[in-house]
């Protein structure tokens, strides 16, 4: 015997109530038309309630009154129509009802989401009567109504795409088939972002401004790049250039600050530099470092984002990430943390370096040139970070939301519209992830918010290093442990998640306390960094000498490397069949507070290896 869960056995009977309102006409249509007016009679059966009348339970609705349900008057009217002419086969109906999604094949599969056609819904045009096809996604929002826990998972996304007359609204829709569905104890949720008409692009004046920005730089690209192509220019910039250093020695033209000018933002020269191979000096694992760890940022964002969408198998997606095999595919998060070791790294060696070339004897008088390197420091990164970021703001914030259409992407789109129309400035000022950082405008620019934070404080910690090693490296460490003893304590207290692993818990309401409390804030995520830090400060230290360790130590270095990102990745399999599998408490608060910074160490230890020709036995 199969076992069907009560939350399929209600989803059921709410899609046969909602159906039977059309199919009903549809089965009696012939019979109907052939006694009497199919206009009067199909009247007659909206105030009697005989459309409610499901073919399957015959007597189950028979005393409902449509009459009670709260809509508009116009679209009562059109919804009437609707289906009298459904009833007289008119076209512009059937391809109403058509678009509208119907009982999926599969559901015990977990093929839930119906979305029914949305291109279809948006053609429908009828001039008598003077209807138009709206398209609306409601959700089944049922709490408590199944024990089976898998099911409990994928109602999550149970969904149906509904096509009805355009003069009804989110809210009349929702009215409409809640006064259905209330009789199941099951709620409807029809949200005003979720429907969709078709129409014209209006540009707004932000748009406008925009579009005008983009248009400006696209401009002065062109003119950049075509300006070094000009073999005159070119050829009169070289000559003046030789004749220049003859007559006023070091003295350039002006042409030839113009085309010197002009490659800098010239995207020919620009493409030449990005392919450029500059092995010199370079730590040549971190190219396949960085191209693992992206691939793996971006399978993990994919993942994350994808869940909520259609699928046809999705019990099965469930029972796949129980799989012991496939816990690296989606404990990705930690693939951030390796970028954090990487920044680190590099600018804390840069920053060594730098620091270290400035002149003077007297530790005063360095610390007197200090000031200005940094401040020119931090100047540089933010005019590189900032201005594509804001491009990517203005982008969202504008014109992305009317550049495309579908059954779910003006609803996934308009959150995030309203997010950077309102908290743009954040960005502009990295602090995305403490300003309100459950609405940032871009919500994986967190990342850059925690780099920037970093980036900033990492001189005064590399600057106490050069004053006193001891001080300045003891520092770094207490920071590190700091962060990650503030993530245990508040794991433990609070009973948290161990860490946002990307399953169907990933969406549950405790990861908003994860995300806003541990996952990105800066003070909770240094640890990786501060891994980075110290991995900048030995690579400084052994540039110039030769590191011969005993080679059992080297043996010994890439098990406990190996075995430590092992156990974080596949550490969670217990969670990930059973959010609840992790017992006590504090093996989970253990987890949460210490595995990034785990992770970093044997990542970098990858990196110091490889680095000093220690990758291989």
């Amino acid at each position: 015997d199969i076992l069907i869960p009560n939350s399929f056995a209600m989803e059921t009977k709410l899609i046969v109530v909602l159906l039977s309102l059309l199919q009903y006409s549809l089965l009696k249509a012939d019979t109907i038309t052939d006694t009497i007016n199919s206009a009067v009679v199909f009247n007659q059966m909206l105030e009697e309630s005989v459309l409610f009348t499901s073919p399957w339970e015959d007597s189950t609705y028979a005393n409902h009154q449509f009459g009670a349900v709260e809509v508009t008057p116009k679209c009562l009217i059109d919804l009437k129509l609707y289906i009298t002419h459904l009833g007289q086969r008119k076209m512009w109906a059937i391809k109403m009802f058509d678009s509208t999604g119907k009982i999926p094949d599969g559901m015990l599969k977990g093929h839930l989401a119906s979305l029914g056609n949305f291109d279809e819904c948006l053609s429908v045009k009828s001039k008598e009567p003077n209807i138009k096809g709206k398209y609306c996604l409601l959700f089944d929002l049922s709490s408590g109504v199944s024990n089976n826990a898998s099911f409990d998972v994928l109602g999550l996304f149970i969904r149906r795409g509904v096509c009805v007359p355009d003069s009804c609204s989110g809210q009349d829709v929702q009215s409409f088939l809640q006064h259905i569905a209330s009789q199941f104890n099951i709620t409807v949720y029809v949200p005003e972002e979720g429907c969709s008409t078709e129409g014209s692009v209006q540009l707004d004046a932000g748009d406008i401004v925009f579009i005008t920005i983009i248009c400006i730089i696209v401009a002065f690209i062109l003119v950049m790049t075509v300006i070094p192509l000009l073999p005159g220019v070119t050829k009169q910039s070289e000559e003046s250039y030789n004749y220049s250093r003859l007559r006023f020695a070091n003295r350039e033209t002006r042409l030839d600050k113009l085309c010197g000018f002009a490659k800098q933002f010239s995207f020919v020269e620009n493409f030449k530099k990005l392919f450029q191979a500059r092995n010199k000096g370079n730590i040549s694992c971190l190219d396949g470092i960085r191209c693992f760890s992206m691939t793996w940022v971006l399978f993990g964002h994919s993942l994350y984002k994808g869940l909520p969408m259609e699928f046809a198998n999705m019990y099965d997606i469930h029972e796949y990430f129980r799989s012991f095999w496939v816990q690296c595919l989606f404990n990705a998060t930690v693939s951030v943390d390796t970028f954090f070791l990487i920044s680190g790294m590099l600018w804390g060696f840069a920053l060594l370096k730098q620091l270290s070339k400035i002149p003077g004897n007297e530790s005063e008088h360095r610390m007197l040139r200090v000031p200005g390197l940094i401040g020119t420091l931090y100047l540089i990164r933010y005019i590189r970070l900032t201005p594509i970021l804001m491009i990517l703001v203005g982008l969202t914030a504008t014109v992305l939301r009317k550049m495309g259409s579908g059954p779910i992407w003006d609803m996934g789109l308009r959150p995030e519209q309203q997010n950077c129309q309102q908290y743009w400035w954040t960005d502009m000022l990295y602090v995305q992830n403490y300003v309100n950082p459950g609405e940032t405008c871009l919500n994986h620019s967190w990342y850059l918010a925690c780099d920037m934070q970093f980036f900033l404080i990492a001189p005064f910690l590399m600057l106490l290093v050069l004053k006193n090693k001891i001080i300045g490296l003891t520092i770094i460490i207490v920071l590190i442990m700091a962060s990650n003893v503030y993530v245990t304590v508040y794991t433990a207290i609070n009973n948290g998640i161990p860490t946002a692993i990307m399953n169907w818990h990933f969406f549950d309401v405790s990861f908003a306390d994860y995300w806003n409390y541990i996952y990105v804030p800066a003070y909770a995520r240094f640890g990786p960094y501060g891994i980075g830090l110290l991995l900048g400060y030995l690579l400084h230290k052994y540039q110039n000498r030769i590191w011969s360790p005993n080679k059992v130590y080297v043996v010994i270095g890439w098990c406990v490397s190996v075995a430590a990102g092992i156990g974080v990745v596949y550490g969670l399999y217990q969670f990930n069949n059973d959010p609840h599998a992790i017992q006590p408490n504090s093996a989970a608060a253990f987890y949460a507070g210490f595995h990034r910074t785990i992770w970093a160490l044997a990542v970098a230890w990858v990196i110091f290896a490889c680095h000093l020709n220690y990758g291989g036995l």
